[in-house]
């Protein structure tokens, strides 16, 4: 055994004392001897300094040896005390052992005698050391475990593996136990994977400091990933130890690899330009990522579930046209639940194609169908799986509905220019040519009717344009680039006839919009305050948390008309043509903003625009 070994020997004979000191320490240098001639010296002694054993006399002073052991294993718990004593009847060392004494001794008067007890002390010492280590790696072991280990071990400083606390069957194991033992991790791993092993060992032998790793290593099993966490064994032996406690996490690698390349997956579905491509796509997926051999997606077309994609492995006959009530696909689409089925048997509802599948994995696709997939053995899917395959669907299902609303939004545009074109052709036209007529009726008639005839075409002119406005305005709102707010403000109100209007701007900054659109909602709103409030309005233009307001000091709209003042065709004057605020609601609610009417300071009207940021007061720089 390496290390020194501290003993406290208390015997009231000096000359006795000396004797076994100088034989114990020239005969075997690894024992030091501190000395004290009473039991309470002794105690005294294991207060201030620390030992690795207690030898002492039975026939003392003040209390004997077997007093002392029941004291020094009360306060000193492990500590070895063996019993050196000439008393050496069968009653004191059946009182010794009773009482706990690590061993028992007797004085001979001959030098053998201090051999065996310095055997005996040597022996006594190792057995305490080992007992406190195997201590302290369990509960380091406690320690570090919370859901470990598979497998834990001991590397000494050197890079050996010096024994298993668990694990030793497990076949988590990189070679078989016995072979590991005392053996160098370079000895067994290759040179890579060793070196990052022994700095890992090292930095904790260096700092004091636990570790964690996470490494990939070939094992009975095959190739597994392992998360370690490496902590200092505080011995009282040498070599240095560190307690290296390991767990798989190749699942859970897995898991992190899929979810990464199903990210890198989803911008491709999101980016299709049909429903199928999506569908396909999202199985090509299924496929090569969650190694999905066999599986389909059906999409709701009236009263049934279509197929629109199946992967390369299932079977010809791998899907059919289902009612959407039908089996555990109906199922999943009625519910919006997932499923997983761990054996399809004849008795359950989930109707297989053929009889081939023994359990199946049933996902749904939102509102718009269903995704399946099979194996021919039980119990083929897991909750990883479903969780994975939840994922996976949940773009496929964003792909289908941005696709459906791109065709609902061409359909409405497709509408949209067809009704433009009326009013720009169909009605323009004949409004000119009745403009023309009146022209000449002047020529060869006067008539006070003409001028009624006149401001009559005049009102269907204003009509037809803002008509048309509100259709092209129903376009999706363009790119969006950073516009300055005060900058626009004052362009707009350039564009509109303001007579003797004033204008009070009190924001600046940036705001992002499509310039354009934006520009049609602020004319249409100081024409609103001009139209209603005379023309020496005073329009504001002010700052709010989350956007920005449009006020006037006009007459107001009263309360119970003001749900009404965006709907198209609503005007509260003669004159207006009661689309102008219909203009502004669809352009705002394209940007994503909101806009409601409310009462300004000054009485007037208040129209305030929410969901709007990166605007600031006047005042504050930009």
């Amino acid at each position: 055994m390496d290390g020194e070994i501290r003993v406290l020997h208390v015997d009231d004979n000096e000359a006795f004392r000396d004797i076994a000191t100088e034989f114990l320490e020239r005969e075997f240098p690894p024992l030091t001897v501190t000395h004290a001639d009473t039991a309470d010296a002794g105690l005294a002694q294991l207060e201030a300094e620390s030992f690795d054993c207690v030898v002492s006399d039975y026939d003392m002073p003040e209390r004997n040896g077997i007093e002392f052991l029941e004291t020094v294993t009360d306060r000193f718990e492990q500590m070895p005390f063996i019993l050196f004593t000439g008393q050496g009847s069968e009653e004191i060392a059946s009182e010794a052992i009773s009482a706990g004494v690590t061993d028992y001794v007797q004085k001979t008067g001959s030098p053998e005698q201090f051999s065996i007890l310095a055997n005996r002390i040597r022996n006594a010492v190792e057995t305490m050391r080992a007992q406190r280590t195997a201590q302290q790696a369990q509960e380091q072991l406690k320690l570090l475990s919370e859901g470990f280990p598979d497998i834990a071990f001991y590397i000494d400083e050197e890079g050996r593996y010096v024994d298993f606390i668990a694990g030793e069957e497990s076949p988590l194991l990189h070679s078989e136990a016995e072979t590991m033992q005392k053996r160098r991790m370079h000895d067994l791993l290759p040179d890579a994977v060793a070196d990052r092993f022994m700095r890992t060992v090292n930095a904790v032998l260096e700092t004091g400091e636990m570790q964690t790793v996470e490494y990939e290593l070939s094992v009975q099993t095959g190739t597994e990933w392992f998360e370690a966490r490496v902590a200092p064994l505080e011995t009282e032996t040498d070599p240095e130890m560190v307690l290296w406690v390991a767990r798989k996490i190749t699942e859970q690698k897995e898991r992190e690899k899929a979810l990464e390349t199903l990210h890198d997956v989803s911008t491709t579905i999101q980016a299709a330009e049909t429903v199928e491509e999506a569908c396909e796509q999202t199985v090509e997926a299924a496929e090569d990522v969650l190694s999905f051999e066999m599986c389909n997606i059906a999409i709701r077309n009236g009263d049934w579930l279509v197929p629109c994609a199946l992967s390369d492995g299932a079977p010809e006959n791998g899907t059919q046209r289902m009612s959407i009530d039908q089996g555990l696909a109906g199922k999943t689409y009625q519910t919006g639940e997932s499923y997983i089925v761990d054996e399809i048997t004849d008795e359950d509802e989930t109707d297989p194609v053929t009889d081939t599948y023994r359990s199946g994995l049933s996902v749904p696709v939102g509102e718009y169908g269903v995704f399946q997939a099979a194996h021919t053995d039980v119990n083929a899917f897991s909750e990883q799986d479903r969780a994975l395959t939840e994922l996976l669907i949940s773009h496929t299902e964003q792909a289908i509905e941005r696709i459906q609303h791109e065709r609902d939004l061409t359909k409405q545009k497709d509408r949209l220019d067809d009704f433009a074109s009326l009013i720009s052709h169909d009605l323009r036209n004949p409004l000119n040519v009745a403009g023309l007529r009146l022209d000449l009726a002047r020529q060869e008639v006067e008539n006070p009717h003409l001028a009624d005839v006149e401001q009559a075409l005049s009102r269907m002119e204003q009509l037809i344009d803002d008509l048309l406005v509100l259709a092209r305005q129903g376009e999706a709102v363009g790119q969006r680039q950073p516009v300055q707010i005060d900058q626009i403000v004052t362009d707009c109100w350039q564009n509109v006839e303001t007579a003797d209007g004033e204008l009070n701007c009190e924001l600046s900054g940036n705001i992002r919009a499509d310039e354009s659109r934006l520009a049609s909602v602020l004319e249409n709103l100081f024409r609103n305050a001009l139209e209603h409030g005379g023309d020496d309005v005073t329009i504001s233009v002010g700052l709010l948390p989350d956007g920005l307001y449009v006020a006037d000091d006009g007459p107001g709209i009263p309360s119970e008309d003001r749900k009404h003042v965006f709907e198209s065709g609503y005007s509260t004057t003669d004159e207006g043509t009661g689309f102008g605020l219909a203009i502004v609601k669809e352009v705002v609610e394209g940007h994503g903003w909101e806009i409601t009417v409310t009462e300004s300071a000054h009485g007037g009207a208040r129209f305030e625009i929410v969901g709007v940021d990166s605007l600031k007061p006047a005042d504050q720089d930009v």
